[in-house]
């Protein structure tokens, strides 16, 4: 299975600054490669890459966000298929675009081991 880059947004029902550890919770919790790509006032981006689908993601990932929403932590969650570019404000000094770029470098890295494993098991068999 290719490893895939996804975002996970996360809306906090209060501001940030009074969640606590919010963003150090979800990322010891979502146990994969995660960076916190993006954040205002009660809005958290994360950047993920993971072999799984995003129907798997999500079913692994659920309980521990509406856990979440239901100690009042957060209001909603999201997540989606992240874009091939980001164009920002900042443009590309913006956390969200490098964080971005470096998951598709990191999705490329895992992938490309996967398919030379696999290449390597088809020349031994010839």
């Amino acid at each position: 299975m290719p490893n895939e880059v996804y975002f996970l947004e996360i809306v906090a029902k209060n501001d940030l600054e009074d969640t606590g550890n919010l963003k150090a919770r979800v990322i010891s919790q979502v146990k994969c490669w995660c960076k916190p790509g993006f954040h205002a006032k009660r809005l958290l981006k994360f950047v993920l890459v993971t072999p799984e689908t995003l129907d798997q993601l999500f079913d692994r990932l659920a309980p521990m966000l509406e856990s979440l929403k239901d100690s009042g932590s957060i209001e909603r969650f999201v997540l989606h298929p992240a874009p091939s570019a980001v164009v920002t404000d900042h443009g590309k000094i913006d956390a969200l675009a490098h964080y971005l770029r470096a998951g598709q470098v990191e999705a490329a890295e895992r992938n490309k081991s996967q398919r030379l494993r696999h290449l390597e098991g088809r020349q031994r068999r010839v």
